[in-house]
């Protein structure tokens, strides 16, 4: 950072509304800058979407989320050893209603993808055909998903010659974990991105739950600058008003909140009203305390067949063995959309448990406790291609910015990219 711009921000102040992933990256960049910054939260914890409960010594995170070990963000923003990242197996355990077998990524493991589809969960044909698919994925987009292609995993799929009974079977399961959203009707360009990401890296979670991302960059923003339950209700140029009746005034404000609290706090704005109409996928979280953890699978579970409310799932303590007290295992169950009601909830988090006794045997989920039970509602963006034809600017005036996944795609690379992007325009306009 060069004197010049040091002096440029001398005395100026930045309101960051929001502390989840894309306001604390926002906050993380300012800091190293030097700007003075204030970091301001309606809720009582910082990180968003982004947490972890500890709940009876289980480490449970606000659904089932992953970290992404080649995600061009998190080697600019974090220091990704002090994470102590726990890798999953590069693969899954495909169930098709009949048998479960593995399939392995078709560059990182070969003879465990040919093996998956020599036991029938893919067929072999499918499998020659995922190769130059998943080669063609590698030299993906490197640094996020890039221009929307108009084009629908579907279609994408369909063109390259995948049979229907793969892209049911594997496919939608495997993309609806990662999208929450089974339809495949996401944009190709965030599939192409994420096989990138798969083929580079692995899926991993940090040794001490997923909230340990948004607290290391909460450490890099100064003492006493981080304002916990304070709403912001409306925002005029860089005037705040807090639900408290306080006000703020800043020379800069980045507005981090996410993407359906913008248009409550910006009533001036008539272009913003279909904020109210951003589409979300949901999904129902549920974890079991298991007895035995020694019979666990270190692989993701896919539920391929089609049949019950159980989608994807994985079994924490296997991943990340601080995750669950000692002798005891971690099993997180997710379905791919949100039913009503807590009863509903409950009936589907037991049947996604007997599709699990029978996927993994009924040994395996024998003596299961449920530890706890999430309605997600706003779990990510929705990304189909008409949804990405409806971005905000990514600033509303001289010295007011946006930041969030809904700007760039709906994933923690997105999220501490839009951040970054924020903090570096709002320093440059002050240059």
């Amino acid at each position: 950072m060069s004197t010049h711009h040091h002096n440029s921000l001398a005395g100026k102040h930045i309101a960051v509304v929001g502390g989840g992933l894309a306001g604390l990256a926002a906050a993380k960049v300012l800091a190293d800058g030097g700007a003075s910054l204030e970091v301001i939260e309606s809720s009582d914890r910082l990180g968003g979407r982004v947490a972890s409960d500890v709940i009876d010594g289980f480490t449970v995170d606000h659904g089932f989320q992953v970290y992404l070990s080649a995600y061009p963000e998190g080697e600019r923003l974090l220091h990704l050893r002090d994470l102590d990242l726990q890798p999953f197996m590069p693969g899954a355990l495909v169930w098709n209603g009949a048998r479960a077998a593995t399939v392995a990524h078709p560059l990182r493991e070969p003879l465990a993808a040919l093996v998956g589809a020599l036991r029938g969960v893919i067929p072999v044909r499918d499998a020659l055909r995922m190769i130059p698919f998943a080669l063609a994925a590698a030299h993906g987009p490197a640094g996020g998903p890039g221009t929307p292609s108009g084009r629908t995993v579907l279609e994408e799929l369909e063109a390259a010659g995948v049979s229907r009974r793969t892209i049911d079977g594997f496919f939608r399961p495997f993309l609806g974990g990662v999208f929450l959203d089974r339809s495949l009707n996401t944009d190709s360009s965030r599939m192409r991105f994420l096989l990138r990401m798969f083929a580079e890296g692995f899926a991993c979670v940090p040794a001490k739950g997923m909230r340990a991302i948004p607290e290391q960059l909460a450490a890099s923003i100064p003492q006493g600058r981080i304002l916990l339950n304070s709403r912001v209700v409306a925002v005029e140029g860089t005037h705040l008003k807090l639900a408290s009746g306080e006000t703020r005034e800043a020379d800069a404000v980045i507005l981090a909140t996410g993407a359906h609290q913008l248009a409550r706090i910006l009533p001036a704005f008539s272009d913003l009203a279909r904020l109210h109409e951003i589409p979300w996928c949901s999904t129902l979280s549920a974890w079991f305390a298991t007895p035995d953890p020694s019979v666990l699978p270190r692989w993701l579970v896919l539920n391929g067949s089609g049949q019950g409310a159980f989608n994807h799932g994985a079994a924490m303590s296997a991943i990340a063995p601080g995750y669950a007290p000692s002798g005891r295992g971690l099993f997180v169950a997710n379905s791919a959309y949100l039913p009503h009601g807590i009863d509903t909830c409950r009936d589907l988090a037991e049947d996604m448990r007997r599709t699990l006794g029978e996927i993994l045997g009924r040994r395996a989920t024998d003596g299961w406790q449920l530890v706890s039970l999430q309605r997600i509602r706003h779990a990510i963006p929705r990304q189909w291609p008409r949804d990405l034809g409806t971005h905000l600017p990514a600033s509303l005036g001289p010295h007011v910015f946006i930041a969030g996944d809904h700007l760039e795609d709906s994933s923690i690379n997105g999220a501490l990219r839009s951040g970054r992007l924020a903090a570096a325009a709002c320093l440059r306009s002050f240059a």
